[in-house]
């Protein structure tokens, strides 16, 4: 955090206490992270040997392990305050409780009445009342599929989860699909 300029009298904010806390119990974080960075910096851009796969081994071993250390340390300083935010979640779900439905069922007699006393189709059907509020409608389309073999083939959609699935399970031949093979390094 910045030191204030002369004359100013506003306290840090919550946000900035909690970074200036984080940034001195997380020093030797930073400084381990630097390290390995520079690591990476130095280690050769291409592996060509078993030496340099060794290494390279090695650094992504201690890269993986720092950054699980990191996250646990993260998950451990955010878990109470989590808990926290679902105490307060928990606290104003039940001061309202089911108010939103009853809102809503409120809503729905409203859409019922002003669809009798619509004048169209694109008539919002609007209700002034003397108090201020006014109800406004809109249409909204949804769909229900009732014949999906007469839908248009460019309605249809690929199922790319199931393709990947079918691809997984061993099927190399699906027409218009190509099947890409990507290698990934893992370090156990």
């Amino acid at each position: 955090m910045e030191t204030p300029g002369i004359g100013h009298n506003n306290p840090p904010t919550d946000e900035e206490l909690l970074l200036d806390e984080l940034d001195s119990a997380m020093f030797a974080h930073r400084q381990r992270a630097a390290e390995l960075a520079a690591s990476c910096e130095r280690a050769p851009e291409a592996v060509f040997d078993l030496e340099t796969a060794t290494k390279s081994i090695l650094l992504a071993a201690q890269i993986g392990a720092f950054l699980s250390k990191v996250e646990a340390e993260r998950k451990d300083r955010k878990d109470p305050i989590l808990k926290h935010a679902a105490t307060i979640d928990g606290f104003f779900k039940a001061l309202v409780g089911d108010l939103e439905a009853s809102r809503d069922a409120v809503l729905e007699r409203i859409a019922d009445y002003q669809t009798v006393i619509a004048e169209g189709p694109d008539d919002k059907a609007q209700i002034r009342t003397d108090e201020g509020p006014l109800a406004t409608s809109s249409i909204t389309r949804t769909v229900r599929i009732i014949g999906p073999d007469k839908v248009p083939s460019h309605f249809r959609t690929i199922d790319v989860a199931a393709v990947r699935a079918a691809v997984k399970a061993g099927e190399t031949d699906i027409p218009g699909v190509a099947i890409v093979e990507t290698r990934k390094a893992l370090i156990k």
